[in-house]
């Protein structure tokens, strides 16, 4: 996890930024495994070299998992988590793109669901949040994406 965002706060001690990436980074990474129980997969160990942390925004994750010694890329922060398997991308940059993808396509059936009218009235606001928040983040991540001074460093 080798990048700092600059929209976290700027300290005169470089020390002090660091402690703050750090503490973010290790709030997330309890995140990330808490997630990946919750999908069924217990983390063994992560990837620091193939991660991405961008600390009070996003964090992007490569970890080993206990079964069947398989691979995730885990995506999480101020942002929706998410996991899939370590082949849809061979760095974070890649894996950044594919969850971006992911969450408009999400996003795009949604749409077709309230269109088709196969979502209950009731749930179709709700279902419209989700949509516009799924968009955003997939914006947020392409924009991310972008900035080529963030993969610099990353295998």
């Amino acid at each position: 996890m080798h990048q700092t965002n600059k929209s976290m706060p700027a300290t005169e001690n470089p020390e002090s930024e660091k402690a703050l990436f750090e503490e973010w980074s290790q709030n997330q990474f309890i995140n990330v495994q808490k997630f990946c129980r919750l999908k069924g997969t217990t983390v063994s160990s992560v990837i620091k070299e193939k991660s991405l942390c961008l600390p009070s925004l996003v964090g992007i994750w490569y970890v080993n998992a206990v079964e069947k010694n398989e691979s995730f890329w885990v995506i999480n922060g101020k942002l929706p988590s998410d996991i899939a398997k370590s082949d849809i991308a061979k760095n974070a940059r890649e894996a950044m793109r594919y969850f971006s993808m992911s969450w408009q396509l999400r996003a795009a059936r949604l749409e077709e669901s309230i269109a088709e009218g196969k979502v209950a009235k009731q749930n179709k606001e709700t279902q419209e949040k989700v949509i516009k928040e799924l968009v955003a983040k997939a914006e947020l991540l392409a924009e991310i994406i972008g900035r080529d001074e963030l993969w610099v460093n990353l295998k």
